[in-house]
């Protein structure tokens, strides 16, 4: 502990009234300090573009597995994630591709092909190059403003069960050319669809010249159980924040 001596000659309330205006000048100079500190660290966020937080894209899908006389089997809601989302919005920011048609898919409820599930497809009317059971031209898109939502349906053909879903943008721009001069106006990108692969690598694929086929969402589920003949509807819900 530091010690002050005083001598004979030393007058001990001046000495006091030196150290006691020392130390209220050091705890000041501290406190501004302190608060200088603490400010420009709450604004540094604001300075760096803004909140943190950033743009949110959100997905609430609600999936109906009905019977084939109307009644309901199961209920599902859940919030989808984000797949390659991102390089959707930015392709379709910068003018790479222009928006086509949209797609649901859902893997299983279409049977299975040995030990390989097959997924069933929910595609816009008039959008279906060549005919195959795991097409179903059902799906419709309706704008809400500050958000859409996509609704399809298709009916199981075997037992099974959902383990995956969906959403796939299918657009108008060559991944190689991106900007291509080939790309059609949005009111013209209306790409069809078509089955393609050997029965035990089926996938959907768009033979109009100049497409990209983009996920945007998709969600592994707890198994949604279905039986051939039921009506599986999809309700998918997107907006952003």
């Amino acid at each position: 502990m530091a010690t002050i001596t005083l001598t004979s000659s030393s007058r001990p309330r001046h000495v006091g009234s030196h150290v006691a205006r020392f130390c209220r000048v050091t705890l000041m100079g501290a406190t501004l300090l302190v608060g200088s500190a603490a400010f420009a660290a709450a604004q540094a966020p604001a300075q760096r573009g803004g909140p943190v937080e950033g743009i949110k894209v959100h997905g609430h899908w609600e999936i109906e597995v009905r019977n084939p006389d109307g009644s309901l089997a199961t209920r599902t809601e859940f919030e989808n994630a984000l797949v390659a989302g991102n390089t959707v919005i930015s392709d379709l920011m910068q003018g790479f591709v222009v928006p086509g048609r949209w797609v649901i898919r859902a893997a299983g409820a279409c049977g299975a092909i040995g030990s390989v599930s097959t997924t069933c497809y929910s595609v816009p009317a008039g959008s279906v190059a060549t005919v195959a059971p795991e097409i179903f031209e059902t799906l419709t898109v309706v704008d809400l403003g500050v958000s859409m939502q996509l609704f399809g349906s298709f009916t199981a053909t075997a037992d099974g069960s959902i383990p995956f879903v969906g959403t796939t943008m299918v657009g108008c721009g060559t991944t190689a050319a991106r900007n291509s001069t080939n790309t059609p106006a949005p009111s013209q990108c209306l790409p069809m669809v078509q089955m393609s692969g050997s029965p035990f690598n089926n996938t959907l694929i768009s033979p109009t010249p100049n497409t990209r086929m983009q996920s945007f969402t998709a969600t592994t589920l707890t198994p949604i159980p279905v039986t051939t003949g039921q009506i599986v509807q999809v309700r998918v819900t997107i907006s952003f924040s």
